[in-house]
């Protein structure tokens, strides 16, 4: 067991992986390590400077850090600069293209330092990986003072090899098709047999576990292969699933033990893994408890569980298992009585007040009432139906509520 220079423990035969002195039967220090040697300093980050060009352009970028520098879909990763011009630094942007798209981000100042008298300022930003499935990403960073300069940085970074086995995969046999590394997590194919793709080189980072389940193998095509700085172990890999419904509550991988078999989960990121019920976020939906096709709230992301169809509309159970979430774009519109399907939907036209009676379908109403949309009393500004002595009565060509 030795130590690296950043801070690091690791484990087995240092001459695999150090050019070391021998002096007098004592090991010296490592003259130069693969973990330094590609540029990591701690748990999956990544720092590049203090660079030395001259001259340096302004702004003038003295350090950039990517945090971590192998992700996942859904991770979150920071990009760090360090920054100094004579004048004031008005903007930092930057521009990465992804697989099938491109993202923009805009950094934000944190703070500042003084280094041999000159001041430095600190931008950073925060972004939810998305959109990645290669091997190899740039993003290219912008920064610009109040003196008309501008200066560019790039930034390289990667996408973790367990991108390229989704959820879904475990149970399967799957291909990682490019080269990429695993990062310091834990990864592999549970229930599958894993195959490295023709020329594909699969990396296991320090501290990494890689695993494959009993029963099962990793197989290398043609010219690829497999660098072992972490540990390759045969075992299970399991999810998080605290309320046993089969939908996880993300991504993340533990090995041996855990709630569900990564090949047995339905689904991740389970929206409430409290609650057996729920388990998926579904957009633009509005409560009709009644199910009579008319709601009585205002559009919203809600938690919901399985689905049922009444009437040919979706209806979405709650964490009660009641279906009362209907998309919006199924809604006949507004509910005056959301605990009563008999009623049905009123819209108050110009001169009479919110709280008007409804009405049960085909009842007569009383003066001074709306009718509901589809009863006998259904009315046409043309002509009068009834002689109803200037009663307001609903009219269904305009949906509004108008005088007799």
């Amino acid at each position: 067991i030795y130590e690296l220079r950043s801070g690091k423990e690791e484990m087995g035969n240092i001459a695999d992986k150090f050019k070391v002195s021998v002096t007098g039967g004592v090991i010296s220090e490592a003259l130069e390590g693969n973990f330094e040697k590609l540029g990591f300093k701690g748990v999956g980050i990544k720092e590049y400077g203090p660079f030395t060009e001259t001259p340096l352009e302004l702004p003038e970028f003295r350090r950039a850090i990517v945090d971590p520098l192998d992700v996942l879909p859904g991770d979150n990763q920071t990009f760090t600069v360090h920054l100094y011009s004579p004048n004031n630094i008005l903007n930092v942007t930057s521009m990465t293209e992804l697989d099938n798209s491109t993202s923009n981000l805009i950094f934000l100042k944190i703070s500042e330092y003084q280094e041999v008298g000159e001041t430095i300022e600190i931008w950073a930003v925060t972004w939810v990986v998305n959109d990645v499935h290669t091997t190899t990403y740039r993003t290219n960073i912008t920064a610009t003072d109040s003196g008309g300069n501008k200066n560019s940085i790039t930034l390289t970074w990667t996408d973790a090899c367990q991108s390229q086995i989704p959820f879904d995969s475990h149970g399967t046999t799957t291909t990682i098709s490019t080269t990429c590394t695993t990062g310091n997590t834990v990864g592999g194919l549970d229930g599958g047999n894993l195959i490295v793709g023709t020329n594909v080189v699969l990396t296991i980072d320090s501290w990494a576990v890689w695993a494959f389940s009993s029963g099962n193998t990793i197989t290398t095509s043609s010219g690829a292969s497999i660098i072992v700085n972490g540990e390759i172990k045969k075992g299970n890999l399991y999810y998080t699933d605290g309320d046993g419904d089969g939908y996880t509550s993300g991504t993340t991988l533990t090995f041996g033990s855990g709630d569900i078999r990564a090949k047995d989960a339905i689904g991740v990121s389970d929206c409430n893994d409290g609650n057996i019920d729920i388990y998926q976020n579904v957009g633009s939906l509005v409560s009709d408890n009644d199910q009579d096709g008319y709601s009585d709230t205002t559009a919203a992301t809600i938690c919901v569980g399985n689905t049922t169809v009444v009437s040919g509309r979706t209806y979405y159970a709650d964490s009660g298992q009641a279906f009362i979430w209907l998309a919006s774009s199924q809604s006949l519109g507004n509910d005056c009585d959301d605990g009563n399907s008999g009623i049905l939907n009123l819209q108050w036209g110009s001169g009479f007040a919110n709280g008007i009676t409804c009405f049960f379908e085909g009842q007569n109403p009383a003066s001074g009432a709306c009718s509901p949309v589809s009863s006998t009393n259904d009315y046409t500004p043309s002509f009068n139906d009834f002689n109803c002595g200037g009663e307001p009565r609903w009219n269904k060509f305009t949906q509004t509520c108008n005088m007799c």
